[in-house]
């Protein structure tokens, strides 16, 4: 089909101001995006990485180069200065202003009108520069250097009269002839001047721009997420990439293929996206086939949580629109792209990252186990202290703490009030430093001992004299940080930042979110982590296969690993991302005596919470009684039939209840939804009640007062103040030695997303407004403390938090509509940190309830690869001879 246009508008955009527009959006970057990459094309991802960012949110008009007629505009533009004429090929329109109808619907062109020279843009272009580079430089004073070369640039355009000529294509060769004029000694710092230019990332638009054209037509239209990164890619890789839209639009369907063919990884589009741009009728009948297959695949993996689908079924949902079944299976399987399995009388089609993801995560388990088998490392523990009194009295929690003991991988299920954690901790922190670990490298392992603080090293190498280390490997070996205790050695993990802080704060040690350790190993040259003997990992009902398959190849190339423990309750729904890691683990690790579940539930008040989740995990009706704190609102069906969550009952439902005696607290009480259009709605609601104001003021913008219920949606680190008379300064970290009195550091606190403070106090200071935080609403807390409000806002995303989405929430009372995602959530930690009475309230049509407790079970592999290795190591009975066994057997 040729390229779809409607309504389109075409011209450069100017934007309102900024006070006025009310937008409270921010570009940013979703960090998780680099999750999908596997330890292999993390490493190799430096220069040919296309990351994902989020285009700002804007209100401005469009200015015709033409006519010069102006239109409203409003919608997330990714080039919005004004040497870039913006064409919105499709737009809709709403009390006269213009939105782009979808998000492929933008392209970009760089301006080569006479408006360009005689407007001076390319001066606006300097400036956008200099702002840039004063903003990357964190705090520093203005950039000098930069300003003394525009100024001298300025004077050589006036001297040579070339103002209302100088434009984009020939501002090279003038900085060029610029810089020839100068003297020596002028020449060096102009031409820094002329490197921070051509560095900048707006420069490198503007040459693409002009080099590679094609990429700003479709680049917006095809990766409208992944668009500024890819203008920032190599030439080489823009050449490939132009020379796929021109004859091979298939390779842009497939992020395999655009790694193979393009050297891009993290990107794809997807066959809609072809078609509106027109690039859809270049397909041949079988690339439009095999993307229609990828696509249901991906569809399918995604809703319904499986890692891989019966080809009997994805034959009988696209039955009707696929040609040549084979041809098209053989083009995904010959670039990794699916993977067909024949699995007893079934054949089963996986995507191939899931695949291999889970693949990666049996291999790396085998090979942890077949490292403890030859060279055991227990832990040994002090079974006297007095910790143990209480961990005796449940046998559950006495075989646990001996499996974390005594196995080098454990998976412990258990519901809320269990005491998984309780466990760990326990048993880790009464565990005496006495064995040995392995730094793997290339060539040669490095033994690191400890011995009363005395590190000592050596090198195996079949190819090495034990008795000769030159000075390469001992480079190598002299970089495994040697700590002095056991608990130096245990790397505390969880997949949220929440779940992260409340595991560190019981364990007394920092705890890091799995994405954390990705992305230090990512970003830093030196990784903290490369001394880690032992991996706990909370939540991991939440954790997606994909993300520790890198996880654990990370550790086990990188660090000592020995010992994993994996925390979690087998009943609680997956993850949101395709598979079912945990249960898979945990069937096949209880075969071989290294998983146990923790039965007993130490927190009477929440008894029928823990059997209601049971039921829902065993697909039955969950009981609810009034008396035990378990309560049913049910809504009223629409007439319509049209059962959308922000419906006007729910709201009602809401008000009814914040008249009860139980919401009379907003500390102790909390809103959950799935949408944010619902939680907004239950916010404004809420903010009325408790503190007396709307969310948003006359102009839209949030606003946030004293009283105010808030919480987080991004993890970040901010600067702490303290009072000083009437002024807040930078509080100061304590100085450990006298000779660092001149080097202290601002303090800052990680906040994290998901996390629930009050705004206690507000003070404004020469304009700029600070908010002090607690966790109770209690102002005399001396856990206190004050932060800065842009910094709050711009680091963390500061929002309302009467209601939360599902995500991320810590509860005592529960309101939502679709019971049985809401109920799978009410296992997790959140609940560990509330106290008195607990009551949960499901606002929930009839209907929904019966059909939401039915799900069919996930479809994953790795139970399978695991059962494989279970019966290797059932035969021979742990014995050494299983280093025999072949993996790729599998």
């Amino acid at each position: 089909m040729a390229q779809e246009i409607s309504n389109p508008i075409t011209g450069y955009f100017i934007e309102d101001n900024a006070e006025e527009s009310g937008e409270d959006s921010d570009d940013a970057t979703d960090s998780d995006d680099m999750l999908w990459l596997s330890y292999k094309e993390m490493n190799s991802a430096d220069n040919c990485f296309a990351a994902f960012h989020k285009a700002k949110s804007l209100k401005g008009s469009l200015k015709s180069i033409q006519t010069w007629l102006k239109v409203s505009v409003e919608g997330s533009f990714h080039l919005s200065d004004q040497w870039w004429e913006m064409n919105i090929l499709r737009t809709s329109k709403f009390r006269n202003v213009y939105f782009p109808k979808d998000k492929f619907a933008l392209s970009y062109r760089l301006r080569n009108d006479a408006k360009v020279s005689l407007c001076g843009l390319v001066d606006l272009f300097f400036t956008k520069i200099e702002k840039t580079t004063q903003k990357s430089e964190c705090h520093r004073s203005p950039n000098t250097l930069f300003y003394d070369g525009r100024e001298k640039f300025s004077k050589y355009i006036r001297e040579m009269k070339m103002e209302g000529k100088l434009n984009f294509d020939n501002l090279g060769q003038t900085l060029q002839e610029c810089l020839d004029t100068l003297s020596e000694e002028d020449q060096e710092s102009f031409g820094q001047f002329i490197e921070q230019v051509w560095e900048s990332d707006e420069m490198r638009f503007v040459t693409t721009a002009q080099h590679h054209p094609d990429v700003l037509q479709y680049g917006a239209q095809l990766f409208p997420g992944h668009f500024l990164s890819l203008l920032k890619l190599s030439d080489d890789r823009l050449g490939r990439l132009v020379n796929a839209i021109r004859k091979e639009p298939v390779t842009l369907g497939f992020k395999a293929l655009m790694k193979v063919k393009c050297d891009i990884l993290g990107c794809e589009t997807n066959l809609k996206a072809l078609d509106l741009s027109g690039l859809g009728v270049k397909l041949s009948r079988r690339d439009r086939d095999s993307l229609r297959i990828y696509e249901k695949l991906k569809e399918v993996t995604r809703d319904a949580g499986h890692t891989g689908v019966l080809y009997t079924d994805l034959v009988q949902m696209l039955d009707a629109t696929i040609n040549n079944w084979e041809d098209c299976m053989d083009f995904l399987q010959m670039y990794n792209i699916v993977k067909k399995i024949r699995e007893g009388a079934n054949t089963v089609v996986y995507l191939y990252n899931l695949w291999h993801a889970e693949r990666k995560i049996a291999k790396g388990i085998n090979n942890l186990i077949l490292s403890n088998n030859e060279r055991p490392w227990k832990l040994d523990v002090d079974w006297e202290r007095d910790v143990f009194t209480t961990i005796k009295e449940d046998p559950d929690q006495w075989r646990a703490a001996q499996l974390i003991a005594d196995q080098p991988v454990v998976a412990i299920s258990g519901k809320g009030g269990c005491g998984k954690t309780h466990v760990v901790t326990s048993t880790i922190t009464a565990a005496k430093e006495n064995g040995t670990g392995c730094c793997k490298d290339k060539n040669f392992d490095c033994i690191v001992t400890n011995d009363g603080g005395n590190s000592t090293g050596c090198c195996k190498d079949k190819n090495l004299d034990c008795n000769v280390i030159d000075e390469e490997h001992f480079v190598v070996q002299s970089k495994c940080k040697v700590p002095k205790s056991l608990t130096e050695y245990v790397l505390l993990t969880a997949p949220t930042g929440k779940a992260a802080n409340l595991l560190g704060r019981r364990a007394g040690k920092e705890a890091y979110t799995l994405h954390q350790i990705i992305f230090t190993y990512r970003m830093k040259k030196e990784w903290p982590h490369n001394h880690i003997k032992i991996l706990v990992v909370d939540e991991c009902s939440l954790v997606a296969v994909t993300t520790f398959s890198v996880l654990l190849d990370i550790l086990l190339n990188n660090s000592q690993l020995q010992k994993i423990i994996l925390l979690g309750d087998v009943r609680q729904l997956p993850s949101i991302e395709p598979g079912n890691f945990l249960a898979d683990v945990f069937d096949v690790l209880l075969k071989i005596g290294c998983a146990t579940e923790l039965k007993t539930n130490h927190r009477a008040e929440s008894e029928l919470i823990i059997e209601n989740a049971t039921k829902i995990s065993n697909r039955q009706k969950p009981t609810f009684d009034r008396e035990r704190k378990f309560v049913w609102c049910n809504v009223p069906e629409a007439e319509n039939g049209n059962n959308e969550y922000a419906s006007q009952d729910i709201l009602e439902v809401v008000k009814s209840l914040l008249d009860t005696e139980y919401l009379k607290s907003d500390v102790t009480s909390q809103f959950v939804s799935f949408t944010r259009s619902m939680v907004e709605a239950i916010n404004d609601i809420c903010c009325n009640k408790y503190s007396k104001h709307r969310i948003r003021d006359e102009k839209k913008k949030l606003l946030f007062q004293k009283g105010d219920k808030v919480c987080f949606s991004k993890n970040g680190w901010i600067r702490l103040f303290v009072e000083n008379g009437d002024d807040l300064v930078p509080a100061m970290e304590e100085n450990k030695t006298e000779t660092d009195s001149n080097n202290k550091k601002p303090k800052t606190l990680r906040l994290c997303n998901g996390e629930i403070y009050f705004i206690t106090q507000v003070k404004e200071i020469n304009d700029m407004r600070y908010l002090q935080l607690s966790e109770d609403n209690d102002i005399k807390n001396s856990s206190n403390f004050w932060v800065s409000f842009q910094e709050l806002r711009r680091e963390c995303r500061l929002m309302h938090a009467w209601a939360r989405t599902i995500h991320t929430y810590q509860v005592n009372i529960i309101i939502v509509k679709d019971f049985l995602q809401c109920y799978a959530d009410l296992k997790l930690k959140r609940w560990a940190r509330t106290i008195h009475t607990y009551q949960v309230n499901i606002i929930i049509v009839k209907d929904f309830l019966q059909c939401d407790v039915c799900l069919v079970p996930y479809e994953n592999d790795l139970p399978s690869v695991m059962v494989t290795i279970v019966a290797c190591l059932e035969n021979i009975a742990f014995s050494t001879s299983i280093s025999t066994w072949d993996f790729n057997q599998l």
